[in-house]
């Protein structure tokens, strides 16, 4: 009798553990829902995309050449990608896709690792999709971190973290096997921590997003707080990056292709 009831109470357990971190999930998610935006996009027709001022939703879109010097950027970049981005403008001879900027502050929005290959080339302007941020890419989701192994170290480096972060209203959600901790964060902080420290290497942890799917493929699950767009301004004025692949913006103008001769670019 007492096995059955030590065996009730740990499924109980491992229910009320499923549904938190789904609901939790669907929190982070919900905006993915909301998407306000164009149809599905393909080369042939993105000239059409930007032409469309019929809707309000797409007038304020548009195409530019932006000075370099001129663009902030809000994220990281990835040494492999960077390098593969590099050596394929390089043997192309061609850019095939705008980055995506905002229209006040000129913060990239999508396309660091784009800049950082141009940027190594000498180019001076950028082809760009220039946007009203709040407007033309209201969503904005996020990441999680995902791994397989369960050990000591992931609690001495969320310890870590936490002391490189100050309280906050935010929360860290980490699912370790069938257990949950929040941990009270600021949610800026968090993520300049989860760089410093990088966790992903340190923990052999891959970068999925958000999904309620997880749970049953991974026993390691590190969440931070979702970003607000205020925070990619705030991070951006003051000079800062966060990881690579920290923000993942909701845009059918990441399908958007249009082709630029780099030698035109320099």
């Amino acid at each position: 009798m007492k096995s059955f009831i030590i065996l009730y109470l740990s499924i109980r357990r491992k229910v009320s553990f499923l549904r938190n971190f789904r609901n939790y999930i669907r929190m982070l998610s919900r905006r993915n829902n909301n998407l306000i935006g164009a149809p599905d996009i393909c080369a042939a027709d993105s000239q059409n995309f930007l032409k469309d001022t019929k809707s309000p939703k797409l007038s304020s879109i548009r195409l530019e050449l932006l000075p370099i010097s001129e663009l902030k950027s809000h994220e990281d970049i990835e040494a492999p990608r960077f390098k593969m981005l590099l050596s394929d403008i390089v043997s192309r001879k061609l850019v095939l896709k705008p980055i995506i900027v905002e229209s006040k502050k000129f913060i990239v929005i999508d396309g660091h690792h784009r800049l950082a290959a141009l940027k190594a080339l000498g180019v001076k302007h950028v082809p760009a999709y220039v946007v009203d941020y709040h407007h033309d890419v209201p969503v904005l989701s996020g990441w999680m971190f995902a791994g397989e192994q369960v050990s000591g170290k992931v609690f001495k480096i969320l310890e870590e973290m936490e002391s490189l972060c100050k309280p906050g209203p935010d929360e860290l959600l980490v699912k370790t096997a069938d257990d949950m901790l929040h941990i009270q964060v600021d949610r800026i902080d968090i993520y300049l921590a989860i760089k410093e420290i990088d966790i992903i290497n340190k923990l052999h942890l891959i970068k999925i997003p958000y999904n309620e799917r997880a749970h049953s493929h991974f026993n390691v699950l590190i969440l931070p707080p979702p970003l607000k767009h205020t925070d990619v301004y705030r991070i951006a004025e003051k000079g800062l990056v966060f990881p690579p692949r920290t923000t993942l913006h909701i845009t059918d103008l990441k399908k958007c292709y249009r082709t630029f001769l780099l030698k035109n670019l320099l």
